[in-house]
């Protein structure tokens, strides 16, 4: 359950609370104990169960054995008790609660014995999956939309992405509630999300600091309205945290009313689960002992009836064989009769300490009823007390976000104002003496480098990040042409076996099954790429590094090598049959960076294939060459 914990609020919420398990977290404000233990009362309540699933099909396609599968199966639950192992002899008690909300109001029910193991009849993690879901949680909505954003852009508006909390804000707080509210409203349409960041200006951003003019009295005026909000901030949380501590105290009174009333429900839920256990089984054996009593009495009856006509028999018979008979006949039923008298006699005990116990069952339920009734003011008024609680801390926490990335965004407004000086002095130096110093311009270009890393953090520039070995390798493959010829084959295998003519459009299940066997064909391909560009097993794939190995792969490498030859109209082929240089540069930079030349790059280009007497082998070398480019490799 507690993997399971961590796992949910990491990948689902974008809180890794693992560090609040036993205690509020001792460096984030925002991860509370009772946030953990919240959603560990959706998880904890299970038990460990093997199942038998069929096993993989054989080579003909049948079933295979089934296997035995370990499952963590669900059970009914009740309100996890905890304290701080900081904080001693101070008990609270939660319910199932999601990141940031209150506790959920559960239906009370009579608990099943705890030996029954069936499916429950309140399931909390299908109340988790629907509230999670229904676009009124936040943290879930916003922590999907981080992660796609993060996808798309290099790096999420919290990043990283599973540790959000006030003093790692949003980058843009504004775009990160923007975006969590379009996640809903496009009912968690993901495709649909992704088409609009890419169709976004920020998508679109340069990477590097652009060349502008002189900003200082703007720059200066915007850091004097800044310096002014923040004091106003300031004065905002200060009233915000009053609103959140007499919340607070609030619902610590009203919880401290409320434990002894769940303590006591919990007390008379075992006592009845105990009761409806042993009533269950002492009930199955006052049945069982009446049955095979009753049978004894059926047989002692059937005997007796017997007795008569066999004493007849003896009578005219005169055989010693018979009277033997006769005599065990009579021995065996006064046996049956003793038994079947003390069986009876242990029947009517069976049947008093079940009625007893039913007695006590009734009285049980009738007490744990009245629990519930009694508990249920105090429940209800701790979760309107609770509501305030979250709703001013989420406040507080929204605040001081706020003030971290205002603080954040004046860091760089003086990072410009510094950059605007020392570039300032760069040109003097330049107009003066012709030369800066080297120390001058190192301070600089420092300073540039810094500046650079904040607005790409704060998505005002473009993040520079590599593509992943898979992208990198799938990419070539379709921009030398390489997945197109594999597809059209695969597709004519397909309308060979269905005997489709040539003309006929394809269903979208035709499609996938010729996208899914061309990727099996060249699935090898992606070795050498995962192998030359991946990190290691278990280390993170997001940055970027460099290698020998690398450069020798893409200079000598034959597989790279290979994918340029010219081929049944590939952009080497295209190039090579183009009519001017102008035509074949357009080819070359809209296979493979999807965009068109500019008039410097055309020349380029013209220039390289006219100082060349092998056309051919000039235009599998430009294919290479861009194929190798920073623009192909970075965010392509």
């Amino acid at each position: 359950p507690n993997l399971l914990t961590r796992d949910i609020g990491r990948i689902f919420f974008g809180r890794d609370l693992q560090c609040a398990q036993c205690h509020d977290h001792p460096l984030v404000d925002d991860y509370l104990q009772s946030d953990y233990q919240g959603l560990l009362a959706f998880v904890a309540p299970g038990y460990i169960k093997t199942v038998n699933k069929p096993g993989p099909p054989d080579k003909e396609g049948k079933p295979g054995k089934p296997v035995a599968v370990k499952i963590y199966a669900e059970k009914d639950g009740n309100d996890i008790s905890f304290e701080s192992v900081f904080v001693k002899d101070t008990k609270h008690r939660t319910g199932p609660r999601l990141v940031g909300e209150k506790s959920m109001l559960e239906p009370d029910r009579m608990p099943t014995s705890g030996s029954v193991k069936t499916r429950p009849l309140h399931s909390r993690r299908q109340m988790m999956a629907i509230h999670a879901t229904d676009g009124s949680n936040r943290a879930f909505n916003e922590n999907i939309a981080n992660r796609l954003w993060g996808m798309m852009m290099g790096r999420g508006l919290v990043d990283p992405p599973d540790f959000h909390h006030r003093d790692n804000p949003p980058s843009r707080p504004r775009l990160m509630r923007e975006l969590g509210e379009r996640m809903v409203a496009m009912k968690f349409n993901m495709k649909e999300f992704l088409v609009q960041v890419a169709l976004s200006k920020a998508y679109q951003r340069i990477y590097d600091l652009p060349r502008i003019p002189n900003l200082d009295s703007e720059v200066k005026i915007e850091k004097e309205k800044l310096q002014a909000a923040l004091v106003e901030l300031e004065k905002k949380i200060h009233k915000a945290r009053e609103h959140y501590d007499l919340a607070a105290d609030q619902w610590q009174e009203k919880e401290a009313r409320y434990i002894p009333a769940a303590l006591e429900v919990e007390k008379l839920r075992k006592e009845y689960a105990t009761l409806d256990s042993q009533t269950g089984k002492l009930k199955a054996a006052w049945e069982a002992g009446r049955k095979q009593a009753e049978s004894e009495v059926n047989v002692v009856q059937e005997l007796t009836r017997a007795v008569g006509p066999l004493a007849k028999a003896v009578e005219i018979v005169k055989d010693g064989d018979v009277q033997a008979l006769q005599k065990r006949v009579r021995e065996k039923l006064e046996k049956l009769k003793a038994s079947s008298k003390a069986k009876m006699a242990k029947n009517a005990d069976a049947e008093k300490k079940y009625k007893a116990s039913q007695l006590k069952w009734e009285a049980s339920k009738k007490g744990l009823k009245q629990g519930y009734a009694n508990r249920l003011p105090l429940r209800q008024a701790l979760a309107e007390a609770e509501k305030p609680v979250r709703l001013h801390r989420s406040n507080v926490a929204d605040l001081v976000s706020l003030r971290t990335t205002m603080q954040s965004r004046l860091a760089t407004l003086e990072k410009l104002l510094e950059f605007s000086k020392l570039n300032e002095e760069v040109n003097v130096a330049k107009g003066s003496s012709g030369e800066p110093s080297e120390e001058l311009v190192f301070r600089r270009n420092r300073i540039e480098d810094s500046l650079v890393v904040r607005l790409s953090r704060s998505h005002v520039l473009s993040l520079l990040r590599p593509l992943t070995p898979e992208q990198y390798c799938w990419s070539t493959l379709r921009v030398t042409g390489v997945y197109q010829r594999y597809f059209a084959g695969e597709e004519a295998k397909l309308r060979k076996k269905f005997s489709l003519p040539s003309g006929a459009q394809l269903t979208r299940d035709q499609l996938r099954q010729v996208e899914e066997a061309t990727f099996n064909v060249l699935k090898g391909h992606l070795q050498n790429f995962v192998r030359y560009y991946g990190a290691g097993a278990g280390q993170p794939q997001g940055d970027f590094f460099a290698t020998a190995d690398q450069a020798l792969f893409a200079v000598n490498g034959s597989t790279l090598n290979s994918y340029v030859n010219p081929a049944s109209g590939n952009v080497t082929d295209r190039m090579i049959k183009a009519g001017d240089h102008r035509v074949a540069a357009e080819e070359l930079y809209l296979a493979v960076l999807s965009r068109m030349p500019d008039d410097e790059e055309i020349g380029q280009i013209a220039a390289y294939l006219e100082s060349s007497d092998r056309n051919k082998e000039a235009a599998r070398e430009l294919v290479w060459s861009l194929l190798n480019s920073a623009e192909f490799r970075f965010n392509h």
